[in-house]
């Protein structure tokens, strides 16, 4: 598909939000489920919690997978409640427009970028930078496509789009930034596959936790220099 990559509009930022966020969803509960609710740890407990109950209520088999079956329930609607957190502690700079712009459009070397279907003019993915004065680096931030319109190669326009910004911004003001940077789940090899083509290296990689002290899994910093 034809896609336009251009700076964000006001009336771009609902949209952006829907799609970073179906992004996140689809990628902080499946890792959530794969990795904390459904480890071995926590099925054994839910096991033997089971078996407990049903020899105190005097009950048979029948009664013992039911109640195991309700602890699932139970497990999945905390699950959910646990990731409402999160994604609102992660979408803090997508709260409202004003605090939107401030983060990306107000800074030196900051920007945002959408990538518009030329034929329906529907946004469709996005793309951020952030300048980290701290570190001399370039930090890129929410890159996101919508779900129907990935592996078409508008990760990879949106990518380039952002690393021209980067170079012109290198060449202007002639500052001594180090490179380009971004954090990615180990999880998330479709990203990590466009940036490697476009000349990310792995720097370092380390594990995180989140959703009450559960693993979450491994990040990983991918550095381009300048």
């Amino acid at each position: 598909m034809d896609v336009l990559i251009r700076p964000v509009q006001q009336g771009d930022f609902h949209v952006i939000k829907s799609v970073i966020s179906k992004g996140l969803y689809e990628h902080y509960f499946s890792v959530y489920m794969n990795t904390a609710f459904w480890s071995i740890k926590v099925q054994s407990a839910m096991f033997i919690l089971s078996g407990a109950l049903s020899r105190v209520l005097q009950s048979d088999v029948a009664c013992a997978f039911a109640i195991y079956i309700s602890l699932q329930l139970l497990g999945l609607f905390y699950a959910k409640h646990l990731w409402r957190q999160h994604m609102d502690e992660d979408m803090k700079e997508l709260a409202t427009w004003k605090r939107f712009t401030d983060f990306y459009c107000n800074d030196s070397g900051g920007g945002f970028w959408v990538a518009m279907d030329t034929m329906t003019s529907a946004v469709v993915g996005s793309i951020g930078v952030k300048f980290r004065p701290d570190l001399k680096t370039l930090e890129i931030k929410r890159l996101s496509v919508s779900a129907k319109h990935r592996r078409s190669g508008i990760g990879g326009k949106l990518l380039m789009k952002l690393l021209d910004h980067c170079d012109k911004m290198k060449e202007e003001e002639e500052s001594n930034l180090r490179g380009i940077t971004l954090l990615v789940n180990v999880t998330q090899q479709d990203a990590i596959r466009v940036y490697r083509k476009h000349g990310f290296k792995l720097r370092k990689s380390h594990f995180v936790s989140c959703f009450g002290g559960l693993s979450y899994g491994t990040l990983c910093e991918y550095v381009r220099p300048l």
